[in-house]
């Protein structure tokens, strides 16, 4: 009888890491998972991070430090299969979205000009501050 429980709750956790794995390996892990809407939703080729001088490394360079600051962000590559890409009509990379308490979209950011990246600094560091 023990032997049964043991097998069972094996199954059980291997089906959960199954799940789970899946989630993060297409993109849906726990952000939508559990529907909540992140304040600031960055879509950009991530692998751009360590670029020095480029515009997209500063903006995911911006959104990350928001992050660090307490503020939720969601960061997700251009052909990454995740709903929030058609929910908020993303085309471009790199986007950045500024969502509100209620999952409505408030700003919007395309590009990586030195003007774009000037203004998603400075509306990032109002962010929290409310």
């Amino acid at each position: 009888m023990n032997g049964r429980w043991v097998g069972l709750a094996s199954v059980l956790l291997a089906a959960v890491g199954v799940v789970t794995y899946k989630q993060v390996a297409s993109g849906t892990g726990p952000l939508e998972a559990a529907t909540s809407t992140p304040s600031v939703l960055l879509v950009a080729d991530l692998n751009e991070a360590g670029d020095a001088g480029d515009g997209c490394a500063q903006i995911i360079s911006a959104v990350r430090s928001a992050g660090k600051r307490g503020i939720e962000v969601a960061e997700l590559m251009p052909n990454n299969s995740s709903k929030l890409l058609a929910r908020y009509r993303v085309v471009a990379a790199p986007t950045v979205i500024i969502i509100d308490k209620d999952g409505r979209e408030t700003a919007r950011y395309e590009g990586e000009d030195t003007e774009t990246v000037q203004a998603i600094e400075a509306k990032l560091a109002t962010l929290g501050s409310d």
